[in-house]
């Protein structure tokens, strides 16, 4: 039977365990060569060959930075097409790259790769980030992860941004690369977004 390509997506917000998930996937995969990892090359926590959890734990791992989603498609699939095997590519923080990543994921899901797209679903300001929610309405199967509340200690779903002690503002800048000197996990009712506007119903 002919191997067909699929996508995975493996979301959730900050603190969530997406990259201990990335390093099981690995540990467990099947495919007869090791997975290629790509990340944006602006994530350079810890240099080109690591994969980085918000928890400041580093797992090593060979990584292809790219800056624009074209240089994925020409790292992996040129470099794999010959072989007529299935890979598995993973794409970690997904949500940094431009709206070219969803093209680049449907061309590699047409050539028979097995792709999984790991990336923040919600931004500091709770709202859809980047491409994310077009890669999972195509996705063939999603994981929403979650994290726990860093005030109430019920289930987070959302990345609160802290800047010297306060909750960001609405129009902070949309890309702050940090862990937890910067970003906490909270649930709705204890996310803040300073300048944000409330819808209310009358």
């Amino acid at each position: 039977m002919e191997k067909r390509g699929k996508l995975e997506v493996i979301t959730g917000c900050m603190f969530s365990g997406k990259t201990k998930r990335i390093t099981e996937i690995i540990a467990k995969q099947k495919f007869p060569r090791q997975p290629e990892c790509c990340k944006p090359s602006t994530d350079d926590r810890g240099g080109p060959n690591v994969i980085n959890t918000h928890e400041g734990q580093q797992v090593l791992v060979k990584t292809i930075p790219a800056q624009k989603p074209e240089e994925i498609f020409n790292a992996c699939h040129l470099h794999w097409h010959n072989t007529e095997r299935r890979q598995l590519i993973i794409i970690d923080e997904a949500q940094f790259f431009s709206e070219k990543i969803v093209d680049v994921v449907q061309l590699l899901i047409k050539w028979s790769h097995h792709i999984i797209v790991v990336g923040l679903d919600l931004d500091f300001r709770g709202e859809p980030f980047g491409s994310m929610p077009q890669l999972m309405s195509f996705a063939d199967k999603i994981t929403k992860l979650t994290a726990t509340c860093a005030v109430c200690g019920q289930k987070a779903n959302r990345t609160q941004r802290i800047i010297n002690g306060e909750p960001a503002h609405y129009e902070d800048r949309l890309v702050l690369i940090g862990g937890s000197d910067k970003y906490e996990a909270r649930c709705l009712k204890h996310h803040i977004v300073v300048g944000k506007l409330e819808i209310v119903f009358s």
